[in-house]
């Protein structure tokens, strides 16, 4: 019964999460800590894409064994390394040799890649460093999967809600422009 409700406070805790964020980064810090308290990551990074496909900052947590510079991070989601990422096999496999880890990067840790994707908009990246001997299982992968599913309808919900907010907020405008004394 305790070991059912261990794994089942991490959902619950996600759920709430989403429901009290008031943007985009507040759901990517949750799912980084969830992600790589799940996991054993070292480290875990998220670079969110707008709607046009542009990378935007990069967001980070953990300790890395490595510097991770920026320039890495806005790598990992330019459009030709997201091209070859969207024809990748690898998705949800630890990776010792990713295509995309090389010089200093290419034996330091594994790499665990899950792009957010919401039908055909990509979302952004999220990378897990993983230890050496860190392996993750099939139960933690399929949860890793559902816990992408789930932010890719967060951050979807997000964007719509400041859309909408946007327009209200211009309609509003222009009927105070146009009201007549």
């Amino acid at each position: 019964p305790r070991s059912l409700w261990l794994r089942l406070r991490v959902p619950f805790q996600i759920s709430r999460g989403f429901v009290q964020a008031e943007n985009e980064r507040a759901i990517i810090e949750l799912v980084l800590s969830q992600a790589m308290d799940v996991t054993g990551a070292a480290g875990a990074s998220f670079v969110p894409l707008d709607e046009r496909g542009q990378p935007l900052g990069a967001i980070r947590q953990g300790d890395f064994p490595f510097p991770l510079p920026d320039a890495w991070l806005e790598y990992l989601a330019s459009p030709s390394i997201r091209q070859q990422c969207n024809a990748c096999k690898n998705h949800g496999n630890v990776m010792k040799s990713c295509p995309l880890l090389n010089g200093p990067l290419s034996q330091v840790v594994g790499l665990y890649c899950l792009p957010l994707r919401r039908k055909d908009l990509d979302l952004g990246v999220l990378n897990l460093y993983l230890p050496d001997e860190k392996k993750i299982v099939p139960d933690t992968q399929d949860f890793l999967h559902s816990l992408i599913d789930e932010t890719a309808l967060a951050l979807e919900g997000v964007r719509l809600r400041s859309r909408e907010l946007a327009i209200i907020r211009q309609s509003q405008a222009v009927r105070q422009r146009v009201d007549l004394p």
